[in-house]
């Protein structure tokens, strides 16, 4: 009986799939590399303590929505009824507070449960639309009482816009401060209704129309409008890495 042959092709093949000697050179390149990527003003403002992120992400808002009050405040402040005003923003004020806490949540703090999380969105998303159903806050301004009839959708549109407009730089300004890399979907959430929220609480600083249809159709659906957009951002980036 023969034994059999060993093929030296085999032996090479098998050489040639054996663990090859760490080149040291080439890791330390990559990771070299990788912390020069980190460079600029998006790894800052990662890197940057979680109370200096929130701080940055209030701020924010607020340089914005007083930038909106002096160039384009509303018209119908001296008829406006304050303590309204003033829980309005307090409310979108709080809830916008409330979702950059959990948009920027660290990465060693353990993932809200789901029951929280649908809760603090259905709320992020329910308030605007709560706070356009009240009863009108005044009729005393003739621009108040645009904004339905045959100008509501117009109106509308134009109020969507400017509160988009608003909301986006406020999207990318969370999320450049969030630490997850990866996009956590529950991160991407919270960061889409604080965009949403700061654009609806600008529109409560700018539009002077106080019809409750109008608020519905303009102003509330702007954080709905935020969901959708960074959601689909988000799923066109993914096919797009496939």
């Amino acid at each position: 009986m023969t034994e059999p042959t060993t093929d030296p092709l085999d032996l090479r093949s098998l050489e040639s799939d054996a663990p090859t000697e760490l080149d040291a050179g080439a890791l330390f390149e990559g990771v070299a590399e990788q912390v020069a990527a980190e460079k600029g003003l998006a790894a800052w403002l990662r890197n940057r303590a979680t109370p200096e992120r929130l701080g940055i992400a209030i701020i924010s808002v607020v340089a914005i929505s007083l930038l909106v009050l002096l160039l384009t405040g509303r018209v119908d402040w001296p008829v406006y009824p304050l303590p309204r005003m003033g829980w309005m923003l307090g409310g979108l004020g709080l809830l916008y507070l409330l979702m950059v806490w959990i948009a920027l949540l660290p990465a060693y703090k353990p993932t809200p449960q789901r029951v929280v999380i649908v809760g603090l969105a259905a709320l992020g998303l329910a308030l605007p639309f709560v706070q356009g159903l009240l009863p009108m806050a005044h009729d005393l301004h003739t621009m108040s009482l645009q904004g339905a009839g045959d100008d509501l959708l117009s109106k509308a549109v134009a109020c969507f816009t400017f509160g988009s407009i608003v909301a986006i730089p406020l999207v990318v300004i969370v999320a450049l401060l969030d630490r997850d890399r990866q996009g956590s979907g529950f991160r991407r959430l919270f960061t889409a209704l604080c965009g949403g929220l700061a654009g609806i609480l600008a529109l409560q600083l700018h539009c002077p129309i106080t019809q409750p249809i109008h608020l519905i159709w303009g102003h509330a659906t702007v954080a709905t409008g935020m969901v959708l957009m960074v959601g689909l951002f988000h799923a066109v980036r993914g096919v797009r890495r496939r």
